[in-house]
């Protein structure tokens, strides 16, 4: 191969690593989306509980055992939502990372970025899991409190959320 020709080639290879650079970084930002996603709607719920078990809410005695109860199933879902989000966008970065890895391979002179990652690169890469699992783990603590309390109520306020909500989805 010819002078020119190699020149040509990296060129294509460099069009394409920087697409791949691109798409990696969209996925890795489409992941801190969904932890926003996360934040939000956590906080607001945590509040809220927080709320009606301070007891400020007693006028609303009826409306009380129904957000109790569906507060933490809530909020763990959309813990359990984020991480699936998360996931998502981790297998895609991974995809085109590995792509510019790849490509980065044939040129490890002029394509530094893109090399094996390192230690910091491997934690950080764990980190939105890590947080996922930091609201997680006290909402299911929440639902485990709640049914030991709520026993039967639990079930059955359980059952009325999830009709709620399946009502709002599409009709097939």
């Amino acid at each position: 191969m010819n002078e020119a020709d190699q020149g040509a080639e990296f060129k294509r290879d460099l069009e394409i690593w920087e697409r791949f650079v691109e798409a990696a970084r969209r996925e890795k930002a489409w992941a801190h989306e969904r932890l926003n996603w996360l934040f939000v709607p956590q906080t607001i719920l945590f509040a809220a509980y927080g709320l009606c078990l301070s007891g400020k809410a007693a006028n609303y005695v009826d409306l009380i055992d129904w957000v109790i109860i569906a507060i933490p199933t809530m909020g763990a879902a959309l813990s359990i939502l984020a991480m699936t989000g998360v996931h998502a966008a981790r297998i895609m970065y991974d995809v085109w990372w590995k792509k510019v890895r790849e490509i980065a391979s044939r040129y490890p002179d002029e394509l530094t970025f893109g090399s094996p990652p390192h230690g910091p690169g491997k934690v950080s890469s764990k980190l939105p899991y890590y947080i996922c699992a930091c609201f997680l783990v006290p909402w299911l603590l929440l639902v485990s409190f709640t049914v030991s309390q709520y026993g039967d109520r639990y079930a059955y306020h359980l059952s009325r959320m999830i009709t709620w909500i399946a009502s709002l989805g599409p009709t097939v």
